[in-house]
C-alpha cells in the first residue's frame, strides 16, 4: 500500500503548527517600567510606550494667578508683578497662563524618577485631561470706590496713595529718613532711597481700602548710643525734580494743607510735626560743608541743604487712633522756638518737599507708628 498521502498530510500539519507557534500573542501585556530597572532599560520602555500611544502622554495645566504686591517683596519682584498686572488689564489684575508640558523621561534620569513619570503617564486617560491646581495667595487691599477728583477750584491733590506707588500725584518721590547724618542710630521703615531701599506703601488706607503712607520705627537717644535729639521722618517732594535738582514749586496761592492721619497700635503717643523745609541747592550754598547733610557712614547724601539751620516752619499734632482728617492753614505754621525761622510766605514760594517728623526730643527710646493718606492743598 502506498504511504505518500499520509506523509504529505503529516508534513502539512507540521507546517501549520510551526507557523502558529512562531506568531506573537497580540494580547500579551506591554512591559511596565518600575524603580528596580536600570534607567536605560526604562528609557527604552518609555520610548516604546510613547511611540505606541503618542496622544496619551500630554498634561495640560490651566491656572489663574492673582499677583499681590506687599512690603516683603524685592523691588525687582514687584516690578515683575506690576508688569503682569498692567498686561492683564486694570480690572482685577488676573493673569491666566495655559501651557502644555510633555513628560519625556530619558535614559539619563534615575530609575525611580523615570518610573514616577511613567506612572503619571499611565494614569492619564487617552484623552488629554485638564488639571486645575488650587493656588492660595495673600489678598491685597480691596479696591477703593472711584473717587471724585479734587476740583481745581478747591485745591491741588498731592497724593491719594491709592496706586500704591512711591511717586505722588505731582511726580515727586516719597522717602523716609533718620538721624544717621547726626551720628544717630534710630530705625525707620520703610527704608527708602537715599538710604539704599525703595519706599513702599502699606494698606489699607482710609475707608479700609487702597493704600496709605505708613511709617514705623524706633527712635533712640544718647542713652541708646545715638543722637541726643534722635528722630525719624518721612517726606514727599513737590515735583519730579525736587530731589535730583533741588527744584521747588510755588504753593503761595494756597491757604493750607489737608490730610488724613492716625496712630497705629505700636505708637508711643508722643506726637508729630508737619514741616516745610527751607532749602536750596547744596552745590551753591555755603552751608554745604559740615551742615549735617551727609551720613558719616556714607549711607546717603542730599542735594538740597538747609537755609535756616533746620529752624523750619512746622505744625505739631497728635494723631488719634482712628482715621481723622486734619485741615491746617499755613498761617498756623511756626518755628520751633529756636534759631531764625523765615516767614512762611517766603518758604511757600519755593517748596521742595513736605515732611512729617517725630516730635519728642526728651524721652528715649520710643516707637513710631504713623499713617497718612489723602494729602492735598486747599485754597
Amino acid at each position: 500500500m502506498k504511504k505518500t498521502p499520509v506523509i504529505i498530510a503529516v508534513f502539512i500539519i507540521f507546517i501549520l503548527v510551526a507557523n502558529t507557534c512562531s506568531k506573537k500573542n497580540p494580547s500579551a501585556p506591554a512591559p511596565t517600567p518600575n524603580a528596580t530597572q536600570t534607567a536605560a532599560a526604562i528609557g527604552t520602555i518609555v520610548a516604546q510606550q510613547q511611540t505606541a500611544g503618542a496622544s496619551g502622554y500630554t498634561v495640560t495645566a490651566t491656572f489663574t494667578l492673582t499677583p499681590t504686591l506687599n512690603a516683603t517683596q524685592t523691588a525687582a519682584a514687584i516690578l515683575t508683578l506690576v508688569a503682569q498686572q498692567q498686561t492683564a488689564g486694570a480690572s482685577g489684575y488676573t493673569v491666566t497662563s495655559t501651557y502644555t508640558p510633555t513628560l519625556t523621561p530619558n535614559a539619563t534620569q534615575t530609575a525611580a524618577a523615570i518610573a514616577t513619570i511613567v506612572a503619571q503617564q499611565q494614569t492619564i486617560a487617552a484623552r488629554t485631561p485638564t488639571i486645575t491646581p488650587t493656588l492660595t495667595v495673600t489678598p491685597g487691599p480691596p479696591a477703593c470706590p472711584t473717587k471724585t477728583p479734587v476740583p481745581s477750584s478747591y485745591g491741588l491733590l498731592i497724593d491719594n496713595c491709592d496706586q500704591g506707588e512711591n511717586k505722588n500725584a505731582l511726580g515727586g518721590s516719597w522717602y523716609t529718613f533718620n538721624d544717621c547724618s547726626n551720628g544717630g542710630n534710630s530705625q525707620v521703615w520703610p527704608i527708602s532711597y537715599p538710604m539704599g531701599g525703595s519706599f513702599k506703601m502699606d494698606y489699607p488706607g482710609i475707608g479700609n481700602c487702597g493704600y496709605a503712607v505708613h511709617m514705623t520705627g524706633t527712635v533712640n537717644g544718647a542713652s541708646q548710643g545715638g543722637y541726643q535729639y534722635g528722630y525719624i521722618g518721612l517726606g514727599t517732594d513737590s515735583n519730579a525734580n525736587a530731589s535730583s535738582q533741588c527744584m521747588g514749586a510755588d504753593w503761595s496761592a494756597y491757604t493750607g494743607i489737608q490730610f488724613w492721619t492716625k496712630a497705629g497700635p505700636a505708637d508711643s503717643g508722643y506726637g508729630y510735626k508737619v514741616v516745610i523745609p527751607y532749602t536750596a541747592d547744596g552745590a551753591s550754598n555755603t552751608l554745604a560743608a559740615g551742615a549735617g547733610n551727609t551720613c558719616t557712614d556714607s549711607q546717603y547724601a542730599v542735594s538740597c541743604i538747609t537755609l535756616d539751620n533746620y529752624s523750619d516752619n512746622q505744625y505739631v499734632f497728635t494723631p488719634p487712633t482712628t482715621w481723622t482728617q486734619l485741615t491746617i492753614p499755613f498761617s498756623a505754621f511756626a518755628g520751633p522756638g529756636w534759631g531764625t525761622t523765615p516767614a512762611i510766605a517766603t518758604v511757600l514760594k519755593d517748596v521742595k518737599s513736605l515732611q512729617w517728623h517725630t516730635y519728642n526730643e526728651t524721652s528715649y527710646p520710643y516707637n513710631v507708628d504713623l499713617w497718612v493718606d489723602e494729602i492735598l492743598l486747599y485754597y
